[in-house]
């Protein structure tokens, strides 16, 4: 194996680093000494005074959205896309009465969106344009697919 990928499995490698469990808990007391309009975005700033390791961000979206803005603006942003994939979720998933078949292609679209989301909360590939963008249009679709009229049903 190379080096750099044999290297995240050494033991000498994690006590020279900092977890991801312990980035979200700086993030999480960042959170609650400024739950109101957050820290700005100076959690990195933040994480290198307090452990001495440098991180550009909290690997979890929802942490980074209230240690910079808040939990407020955290709350109004991730409410709508929350409410969106569940409903879509329940539309595809639980309600129609469609063959597989019929709605092979909104079941795997909402799937990816679900295996996006849920990629954000361990990191943020958000930062990638090309993530982003894919993103954004699975969470368009997604809307479209609750939208839409019922094909016919058998």
């Amino acid at each position: 194996l190379p080096q750099g990928i044999w290297s995240n499995f050494l033991p000498s490698t994690y006590e020279m680093n900092i977890s991801r469990i312990e980035i979200w808990e700086i993030a999480l007391d960042t959170i609650l000494k400024n739950p109101i309009f957050g820290s700005g975005s100076s959690f990195p700033n933040i994480l290198e005074a307090e452990t001495g390791f440098w991180r550009g961000h909290t690997h979890n979206l929802p942490l980074e959205l209230m240690v910079s803005y808040g939990i407020p603006a955290a709350f109004f942003i991730l409410t709508p896309i929350t409410k969106l994939i569940t409903k879509s979720y329940e539309a595809v998933f639980i309600k129609k009465n469609l063959f597989f078949r019929e709605n092979l292609f909104d079941r795997a679209w909402i799937t990816s969106l679900i295996l996006l989301v849920f990629s954000h909360l361990v990191d943020i590939q958000y930062f990638d344009g090309r993530v982003s963008i894919a993103g954004w249009i699975l969470l368009a679709g997604t809307s479209h697919i609750i939208k839409k009229p019922d094909r016919i049903e058998y």
